[in-house]
């Protein structure tokens, strides 16, 4: 009988084998002898089709001074968002329970310390650096190329720090996403092509394509199909019961797992 193997929230790498270890992504499983490194043929873009889109954004730009025409974009525009949590812009205001009491310019929020907190410990040079507040951030690059991202400062300034972790970059190759619906310092980061685990309030974003994944997309990672459904259902009423079900690949794994468990036993006993 041949090594049995538990594979851990792979949701959007669909195939995987055992053998030396590969180059490329790669999932990790865990086996009879500890963890095994196994080659991924699909990740979570491949398998949506999102690279086909053909998005056409220059990523390499996040981090720079403006161009003249960014310059132009940005005036126009309005928008004053940075990287730096405490850096209030006008546009993208904060309604917080803590602003409306107080005020958006005071930057009481709680999100702001946090972010504040995360930045000072993976970054802290760049809030030292005077320039930052001049560079363009990863949305200000989005909304240049047309893109729209989120009105909410909290998820802009989380995009705008997460996409500078080192681990995320290259943008242009990246296959990281981010559920921007979480604080900051609870960040459910993937960047190796697979999602993470997926609760009933989560918003996964595709920091490569710009773009959140819908729930149908959400549906096919675990392995369902919204063409099918018996009964009419809101996306909000299907989102919650993804979030509180299993993939059916994986709920068979463990199936399997628990009925071998039982067999080995069984054999040991008599």
């Amino acid at each position: 009988m041949g090594p049995r193997a538990q594979a851990h929230g792979h949701k959007g790498l669909d195939t995987w084998t055992h053998g030396p270890e590969p180059k490329g992504p790669r999932a990790r499983v865990h086996g009879p002898m500890g963890p095994v490194r196994t080659q991924v043929q699909h990740d979570y873009r491949s398998f949506l089709g999102l690279g086909l889109l053909q998005k056409v954004i220059n990523w390499a730009r996040v981090g720079c001074l403006p161009e003249p025409d960014e310059m132009n974009f940005l005036l126009a525009d309005g928008c004053s968002c940075s990287i730096d949590p405490m850096q209030i812009c006008l546009k993208h205001v904060c309604r917080c329970e803590m602003c409306r009491n107080h005020g958006a310019t005071h930057a009481l929020c709680q999100w702001r310390q946090h972010a504040l907190e995360f930045l000072s410990k993976k970054f802290p040079a760049l809030l030292g650096d005077p320039q930052e507040l001049h560079k363009l951030t990863y949305v200000q690059v989005a909304e240049c190329h047309g893109i729209t991202t989120f009105s909410s400062p909290r998820e802009r300034n989380a995009l705008n720090i997460i996409s500078r972790l080192p681990k995320v970059g290259p943008l242009e190759s990246t296959l990281a996403n981010y559920d921007v619906s979480q604080a900051i310092y609870r960040a459910n980061l993937k960047v190796d092509g697979s999602v993470g685990t997926m609760p009933t309030g989560a918003v996964i974003y595709s920091l490569r394509d710009a773009e959140v994944l819908t729930v149908p997309m959400m549906a096919k990672l675990m392995g369902r199909d919204v063409t099918n459904l018996a009964a009419p259902m809101s996306a909000v009423q299907y989102k919650r019961m993804l979030g509180m079900s299993f993939h059916p690949a994986c709920a068979g794994m463990v199936l399997a797992a628990f009925l071998a468990a039982i067999g080995s036993s069984l054999a040991e006993g008599s």
